[in-house]
């Protein structure tokens, strides 16, 4: 299964290349701009530790997706360099946000918690929040370049 994974992510690679125009990836990276939220976040525990109904699962798993992302990114990068423009720099914009990759864990376990998922806000948004849960749980078919 792993070997099957890095060689789509092989692919994948050379695939969003090629649709870039021949660009390499550093090209089509954004800046972060999320880094002054997720500094507060993980500053302020606060929101973190409010009961379900005064959660958004969509929301936060949402940022988990985001965080895996950049844990892909860095994985991407390490594995495949010559894909990515300015190496440095781009090692520079993501060092600040892996820090904030512990809010993983943090968020899944709290949403797979049953008791959390009878909340008012999970039923609410069901639908949205079971397709986040899932993808931030398994990610693989979501992050793939």
């Amino acid at each position: 299964m792993a070997e099957r994974v890095a060689a789509e992510a092989d692919e994948d690679v050379v695939g969003l290349e090629a649709r870039a125009g021949g660009g390499r990836l550093g090209d089509h990276l954004a800046d972060v701009q999320a880094l002054p939220g997720l500094e507060y976040q993980h500053a302020d525990r606060t929101a973190l530790s409010m009961p379900p109904d005064y959660r958004l699962a969509f929301r936060e798993l949402g940022l988990s997706i985001g965080l895996r992302a950049v844990k892909r990114t860095q994985d991407l990068l390490a594995q495949h360099p010559n894909a990515f423009d300015s190496v440095a720099a781009l090692r520079s914009r993501l060092a600040p946000l892996m820090r904030h990759i512990p809010l993983i864990e943090i968020i899944e376990r709290f949403w797979l918690d049953p008791a959390n998922r009878e909340s008012a806000t999970w039923r609410e948004h069901r639908n949205i929040n079971a397709v986040v849960l899932a993808t931030s749980l398994a990610p693989e078919g979501c992050l793939a370049l």
